[in-house]
């Protein structure tokens, strides 16, 4: 036996010799053969989710978190959840439809008020909102999902409404990637931004800066982070002696992408002609990207749309609609379906249906209840990990690079109708909050008093280049837009969005209003040439290889150079 294995040992022997063997030598099995079933329980867990139809409804091969809101509270067809707070009683139950009675299981007893749940990447725990005392503010969690175990992530003096679980981001000063997570906050304005920190709460980030919010936060494959944030929609400049206002036509909600460090905000869907609000993005695993868009007309309902991740704003269709009903949460799992919370007209209560991604597929019901709106459902089981990201945006600083290599370049007709040499300028307005606040002071004038900007104050012009390029040094971490200006003043296009860039960010436009899938033309623009031009920060520091060069009115308040001083 000193020479054998103990299994082989076993192997040999008979049921008689075992009886006199060490007493370790049975222990020791009893161990191997637990230990065995434990792995053949994990492998059950672990094959790929799958939803099956099956006659009066789906069956799940995987469990299913979702959020129960009391009835009570009568969840409104325009309320979206989770926009609205918490009601007193909203909970997070588990339904695992493999088991015979069915019956969910509350996971949130300890909560005055628990929801939005998120899925870990292994599907072993789980991230969400909550609070344990009706005083307190909605904060976000973790729970241990086979142990029911949970501990505090994020508590701040505001509502916390959203958690997302993300991948990693590598830093210079890391020694290796870190995961983090991303939550919206609503602050004491009523205001909604979000901010990433990483799992233990540490190191807290803001990385969205639009002044009216943002909400509904969701990972892509590629590591980007999509978004839901309300948007105004202006209409065309008009070039004339004097400014006059541009008529505001519609307010929507529309989506877009940033990455998890706050660099690159860009739109990822196209601008509606009919007000609507584009919310709960998700995304497939062939790359499709869900959300809800519900129009603002009353009676016209919502609907379920998709776009590729690839080509967001040319790929626009329609999966469901439904008139009068309302569409209050989307997710989708791994397999390609979708668990949707769904209310129609006239329903007492929401409740969890599911369908395949496909055109024509049927909604099935999986759970509703008479006592709660039930909506946020959530498969519980293992999903890829988006790609994770590095960054090199510096904490310390408070300025980063706007670039802009043709303004001459432009998709619409405004743009095409501008001709060579007719830019001089271009100007950068920062956003002021509802009450036309600049930074909590008085409220502020724009300074170039033209009423088409009113909820924006000028930081002052920069020169445009003969071949149509800037290069300005602004603001880190502020709502900005841009618009280029003729010799007289008078505004030739004007972004229709807001944008920022984060601490030491470059970020740079192909041309004005121009076709988003466009390569930037290969060439070395006049702007790259010199120092970046200063607008609302302090100058950059001379460099070694560059020539300073001055210009008579960069910098210069607009008003001035319209008066046509030099």
């Amino acid at each position: 036996m000193r020479n054998q294995s103990i299994g082989k040992y076993l192997c040999q022997c008979s049921l008689g010799e075992l009886r006199h063997l060490p007493a370790s030598i049975p222990r020791m099995l009893s161990a191997t053969i637990v230990l065995f079933f434990l792995w053949m329980v994990s492998y059950a867990e672990e094959r790929p989710p799958s939803l099956v139809a099956q006659e009066g409804g789906f069956s799940l091969s995987v469990p299913v978190v979702f959020t129960q809101i009391p009835a009570r509270h009568g969840t409104m067809q325009s309320e979206i959840p989770p926009l609205r707070r918490l009601a007193g009683g909203s909970r997070i139950v588990l339904l695992d439809s493999r088991q015979p009675s069915k019956n969910v299981e509350i996971l949130t007893r300890d909560f005055f008020a628990a929801g939005s749940p998120d899925i870990s990447f292994d599907g072993r725990r789980m991230l969400f909102i909550g609070k344990r005392r009706e005083e307190d503010s909605l904060g976000v969690w973790e729970m241990e999902l086979s142990w029911h175990t949970v501990r505090p992530i994020v508590q701040l003096a505001t509502d916390c409404i959203e958690a997302r679980y993300l991948s990693t981001i590598f830093t210079l000063e890391a020694t290796s990637p870190e995961y983090l997570i991303c939550l919206s906050n609503i602050g004491a304005d009523g205001i909604g931004a979000l901010y990433t920190c990483h799992m233990d709460g540490t190191r807290l980030r803001r990385i969205t800066f639009f002044p009216d919010g943002a909400n509904h936060p969701f990972q892509l494959g590629d590591g980007r982070l999509v978004f839901s944030a309300p948007t105004v929609v202006e209409g065309k400049a008009r070039a004339t002696s004097r400014p006059e206002k541009e008529p505001r036509t519609a307010d929507c909600s529309m989506l877009y992408t940033v990455n998890i460090d706050g660099t690159d905000i860009s739109a990822f869907t196209s601008t509606l002609e009919t007000p609507a609000d584009q919310t709960m993005p998700c995304e497939a695993s062939d790359g499709r990207v869900f959300f809800v868009e519900a129009a603002r007309q009353a009676g016209a309902g919502t609907s379920i749309l998709f776009v590729s991740r690839n080509r967001s704003l040319h790929s626009r269709q329609t999966l469901a609609s439904m008139a009068g009903g309302n569409f209050c949460s989307i997710s989708s799992t791994p397999d390609g379906h979708l668990l949707i919370g769904y209310r129609a007209a006239g329903a007492a209560t929401s409740g969890i249906l599911a369908m395949r991604g496909e055109h024509h597929a049927p909604l099935v019901p999986v759970f509703d209840s008479a006592d709660y709106d039930e909506v946020q459902a959530m498969a519980v089981c293992e999903r890829p990990e988006p790609a994770g990201r590095s960054s090199v945006v510096d904490d310390q600083a408070d300025f980063g690079y706007l670039y802009g290599l043709n303004s001459y370049l432009s998709d619409t007709k405004a743009g095409t109708a501008i001709v060579p040499g007719q830019i001089k300028r271009v100007e950068v307005l920062k956003a002021l909050d509802s009450g036309g606040r600049e930074n909590g002071t008085a409220p502020a004038r724009p300074l170039n008093h033209d009423p088409d900007q009113s909820s924006a104050a000028s930081l002052g012009l920069a020169p445009v280049e003969s071949d149509g390029s800037f290069f300005l040094r602004v603001p880190a971490r502020t709502a900005l837009r841009l618009r280029t200006l003729d010799a007289q003043g008078n505004t030739l296009q004007s972004m229709q969005s807001w944008i920022w860039v984060m601490p030491r960010e470059g970020r740079g436009c192909i041309g004005c209003h121009e076709d988003r899938n466009l390569s930037p033309p290969n060439r070395h623009v006049l702007a790259l040439r010199v120092p970046p031009r200063a607008v609302g920060v302090a100058e950059e520091p001379p460099a070694k290889d560059h020539t300073s060069r001055q210009s008579t009115h960069a910098n210069r308040p607009a008003a001035e150079i319209r008066r046509g001083e030099p």
